[in-house]
């Protein structure tokens, strides 16, 4: 009988439900996707990495597109085109600002980009900008659902 109180123990205490993780765990597993799903376009150049973090219906803005890419074909079709002209030299994520809304369910995540790379055979050294993202948990994960990737003002 004592064996069977441990084991029903280990597993109630074992076992915990999303709403039973902090806030700080929370974002802890967004941040943690985000950094996955920069690590798989800037160094890994790797489409299906890729997919795993995005949305059917992921919306995007970013350089150098002047239209915004509706859906998740148009996102990955954009980093492919960028992985055909592109290569990051350095990447560089700072300052991360996490809000929860929906009870953990939706972040918006917003951070500082530095970055160097060389597009068409051209270097550029000393890119900054920041990106919004937002995302959603879905099924035990967090997907993008959009993603705004702005360059800071030369001035």
């Amino acid at each position: 009988m004592k064996t069977i109180f441990l084991i029903l123990l280990v597993l109630f205490v074992g076992c915990k439900s999303d709403k039973q993780r902090s806030n700080d765990q929370i974002k802890n597993e967004v941040w943690e996707t985000v950094k996955s799903h920069n690590l798989a376009w800037s160094k890994l150049e790797d489409i299906s990495k890729l997919e795993t973090y995005i949305d059917a219906n992921v919306i995007s803005v970013s350089p150098p597109f002047k239209t915004p890419l509706y859906g998740k074909k148009a996102y990955l079709d954009g980093y492919q085109n960028w992985f055909d002209h592109a290569s990051v030299d350095f990447f560089n994520e700072i300052n991360p600002q996490i809000q929860l809304y929906l009870n953990g369910t939706m972040a918006i995540v917003i951070f500082e980009i530095e970055m160097s790379f060389v597009y068409d055979d051209v270097k550029t050294e000393d890119w900054k900008g920041r990106d919004i993202m937002t995302l959603t948990y879905e099924n035990g994960r967090w997907l993008l659902v959009s993603d705004v990737f702005v360059q800071y003002s030369k001035e």
